[in-house]
């Protein structure tokens, strides 16, 4: 018997039915992926990036999937094209289906639905989705999806994901995999700022405490090398409904007082996700970054029990000396070949981008 699929979309989190919520809060995805960071990202960005769209699937009257994206329209010259993406930005480091579903006949069949949806009803020209991870459960079903849809499209690199994995179930264990390098620099920077009068790490878990410490995280980061934080109050009240749930984790490291580093990470199963860190750039010499990030990792190892650390986005050199894995996250963009606009866009980032490369390698 075919299963009855009905496909609806929403402009709000407060808007879409409650069984929805429900089946979304008993999934405890990812950190990037629950309804609590969506509901702060919306407070915060909910009107940035077009029109906001919670596309959900029913089957046979069962709440099955929730698909935040956006709408928006974009000038390529003097055309405008409708473009659906996925409602997110550079706080989010890989998209995961929210569903229940795990059957992955079924979830073909609903993301083909949800496919029609976006097309046709919606009447878009083409379809951003990232980011992926190359070769991951997601990516797969997907491009699966779309080629048996005959709907053309393309994927494109967005940026390098570290992670070790699987991580041993002792933090000593861990660290005698380390290369010498970083072992020795680890072990000689813990020594020397131990013997500096009123070094202190603290590791805040709790939803009041954040709040006491977070002015001790943005003067760190103020006081970094890094450009100003644009969505600071994204990442405080997202750190806050993170901390309600029990998953923060802010490492500070502090030399009387004053603050000189400090790291957010998020704790979601067995897996502990390093999302910000910052170090005092006046005391570059101490390495407060690198003790911080073993006392981290031994606190996610050794009493939170994770089997997987995730350094999120970035190729940073040095997070080659702490982690194992390199993975690729890319973006897949699918082409509507019934609307003149997609066919003008898929032949933008399609048979353009192949030309030009032809021309430079015959030097044309």
């Amino acid at each position: 018997m075919k299963n009855r699929i009905k496909v609806e979309c929403y402009p709000s989190i407060e808007k879409i039915p409650a069984d929805f919520i429900s089946m979304w809060r008993q999934l405890q995805p990812d950190f990037d992926s629950d309804i609590a960071w969506y509901s702060v990202f919306e407070k915060h960005y909910g009107s940035s990036y077009g029109k906001l769209h919670y596309v959900t699937v029913y089957i046979d009257q069962i709440a099955t999937l929730v698909l935040p994206a956006t709408i928006s329209e974009n000038l390529f010259f003097v055309f405008k094209s409708r473009k659906i993406s996925l409602f997110n930005n550079f706080y989010f480091n890989r998209f995961s289906i929210i569903s229940q579903l795990q059957d992955v006949d079924l979830l073909q069949q609903t993301l083909s639905a949800v496919f029609d949806h976006l097309i046709m009803d919606l009447k878009s020209d083409w379809i951003d989705l990232q980011p992926l991870l190359k070769g991951g459960d997601e990516f797969s079903v997907i491009t699966k999806t779309l080629k048996e849809k005959r709907l053309p499209f393309i994927d494109y690199f967005r940026f390098a994901n570290w992670i070790y994995s699987p991580v041993p179930i002792k933090s000593e264990e861990y660290f005698n995999t380390l290369n010498s390098r970083v072992k020795n620099t680890m072990q000689r920077k813990r020594k020397a700022i131990e013997k500096i009068d009123g070094f202190k790490i603290s590791i805040i878990v709790t939803e009041s405490e954040f709040k006491s410490y977070f002015k001790d995280y943005i003067a760190v980061y103020n006081s970094s090398w890094k450009q100003k934080e644009a969505g600071i109050g994204f990442i405080r009240d997202a750190c806050c409904a993170m901390a309600e749930k029990g998953i923060l984790r802010l490492g500070l490291v502090y030399l009387k007082d004053i603050p000189i580093a400090a790291q957010i990470w998020f704790v979601v199963g067995n897996k502990a996700s390093i999302f910000k860190l910052a170090y005092d750039e006046e005391y570059k010499k101490l390495s407060a970054g690198t003790v911080l990030t073993a006392e981290m990792i031994k606190q996610a190892i050794d009493v939170d029990g994770v089997t997987v650390i995730d350094y999120l986005s970035g190729d940073d050199s040095y997070k080659a000396g702490w982690m194992n894995l390199r993975r690729q996250m890319i973006g897949v963009s699918a082409f509507n070949k019934r609307r003149i606009m997609g066919v003008i866009m898929w032949l933008r980032h399609k048979l353009i981008p192949q030309i030009y490369r032809y021309c430079c390698r015959k030097g044309i």
